[in-house]
C-alpha cells in the first residue's frame, strides 16, 4: 500500500478499508497464529484486531507504517487473550507451500521435515525471544519497528535477537535432514 495513501487512513471510504483488510489480513493472521499457536482462535483474533484498528483510526499518526501499527494491535489483542484463564495452546502444524518447479516427493519430504524442525525449535524459544525472532525473520521489521510494537528499547530488541539467534544456531547445528 502507498505510504501517502495510508497517512490519511482516517479519511478512507469503505472500499479503501476493504482494500486495507485484504492487503494486511494474512500478515496479521499469521502473526497472531505465531503468538497464540491456536488455529481455532486465529480468525476471531484477526477480526478483533481489525475492528479495534478501525475503531481507533484517528490514533494512527503515520509515524510508523500501517503494517507495524496493525501488528502492534494484533500483539495486544493476542496477549490479552492469552492472559485469560481458558486459553489452550496447541503445537503448530504448518503446511509448506512449494515454490517454483514441482520438487520430487523425496525433496518435498526433506524440505517439509526441515521446515517443521526449524519451527519446532522456534517455538521452544522463550516467548520474549521467539517474538523478536518472528518479527525480524518472518515479517522483516526493523529493530525500531519491533521496539515500537513490543514497547521496549531498541537495545533490548537487539539483545533478544542476538540471544534468539544464538540459541537457534546451537539447536540447529547438525539438526537438518539431508535430502
Amino acid at each position: 500500500m502507498d505510504d501517502v495513501y495510508l497517512k490519511n487512513v482516517n479519511t478512507l471510504d469503505d472500499s479503501q478499508l476493504d482494500q486495507l483488510i485484504r492487503c494486511y489480513w494474512d500478515d496479521v493472521r499469521n502473526y497472531i497464529f505465531l503468538i497464540t499457536r491456536n488455529q481455532d482462535l486465529v480468525d476471531d483474533l484477526t477480526q478483533d484486531t481489525f475492528i479495534r484498528a478501525f475503531r481507533s483510526l484517528d490514533a494512527f499518526r503515520g509515524e510508523a507504517s500501517f503494517k507495524t501499527w496493525l501488528l502492534k494491535i494484533a500483539r495486544n489483542v493476542s496477549v490479552s487473550h492469552q492472559r485469560s484463564a481458558w486459553i489452550k495452546r496447541v503445537i503448530p502444524v504448518d503446511r509448506l507451500s512449494a515454490l517454483g518447479n514441482s520438487p520430487s516427493a523425496e525433496s518435498e519430504f526433506f524440505l517439509h521435515s526441515n521446515f517443521q524442525y526449524i519451527w519446532s525449535k522456534v517455538f521452544k524459544l522463550p516467548a520474549k525471544l521467539r517474538e523478536v525472532m518472528i518479527l525480524d525473520a518472518k515479517y522483516g521489521l526493523s529493530v525500531k519497528e519491533i521496539a515500537s510494537i513490543l514497547q521496549i528499547s531498541e537495545g533490548t530488541v537487539k539483545s533478544r535477537l542476538n540471544r534468539a539467534r544464538s540459541k537457534m544456531s546451537s539447536w540447529l547445528e547438525g539438526g537438518f535432514i539431508d535430502g
